[in-house]
């Protein structure tokens, strides 16, 4: 039995983020996904648009591969634009430099080349962006009962989900999901 003492997960913006995470969601491929994934997750570089059952085919892959090392992986599945999450269990600590080492590996032979066509594909635009942070900005000013800048960015989001004040955290983490929800990144 695995004890859930830590996992790392790729995140589809090459974020790596720690976390408890403990539900395995695997999908069986087809034969036709298999050979897909086969041809296209061996390179590193992938041409043209990802879609997302070739995206899951790919997690699938890099999955098969940490499993023919012996390391538990673990997936979680897509949600709206968010592709499916690859990570890792782990028995112990001591386990974790050989799983981090075998989890580089098949995300490179696997997964990376897919990624980063799907980054490019679904980056926002300018306008996208902007918007965006203004409805986190407004968002901000309703929820934890803030003065609304008139300008928001990345640096505002993170100083807002690092703050002393709970309410403040709270209040980004919900905003971050509505807008989410809002505009699918």
């Amino acid at each position: 039995m695995f004890e859930r003492h830590s996992k790392i997960f790729a995140v589809a913006f090459g974020v790596l983020v720690v976390a408890g995470l403990s539900a395995w969601m695997g999908k069986s491929m087809t034969a036709a996904a298999e050979q897909e994934a086969a041809v296209m997750t061996t390179t590193k570089e992938v041409h043209g648009s990802v879609t997302m059952e070739q995206y899951q085919a790919a997690v699938d892959a890099a999955a098969q591969c940490l499993a023919g090392r012996g390391i538990a992986a673990e997936i979680e599945p897509a949600r709206g634009k968010f592709p499916p999450e690859l990570g890792f269990a782990v028995r112990s600590m001591d386990d974790a430099a050989r799983a981090e080492a075998a989890f580089a590996d098949c995300k490179e032979m696997h997964l990376d080349g897919v990624a980063s066509a799907w980054r490019a594909q679904t980056q926002p635009t300018r306008e996208e962006a902007d918007r965006s942070f203004r409805f986190l900005a407004a968002c901000m000013a309703r929820t934890a009962g803030m003065a609304a800048p008139t300008e928001a960015g990345p640096g505002d989001l993170a100083a807002w989900r690092s703050s002393a004040d709970p309410t403040i955290r709270d209040a980004a983490n919900s905003c971050v999901r509505k807008r989410q929800a809002e505009f699918g990144f």
